[in-house]
């Protein structure tokens, strides 16, 4: 199940994973139009972070 939403002009979509799913933390944005921009981004997100936590395209800090 979905829900859409919008804050501040920004549009969501939020997944409901039922009961197998419990809430947490990841959240997974759509920003990049390009490869090159989706590498600019995670060089900048995952520095300084927790190595053991950015494997497979997940990132946690």
């Amino acid at each position: 199940m979905t829900v859409e939403f919008t804050i501040e002009g920004q549009e969501f979509i939020a997944l409901n994973g039922g009961p197998l799913f419990k809430f947490n933390e990841a959240i997974s944005f759509v920003i990049c139009n390009t490869q090159e921009e989706i590498d600019d981004y995670w060089s900048q997100l995952i520095d300084g972070g927790d190595e053991r936590a950015q494997g497979c395209g997940w990132l946690k800090e």
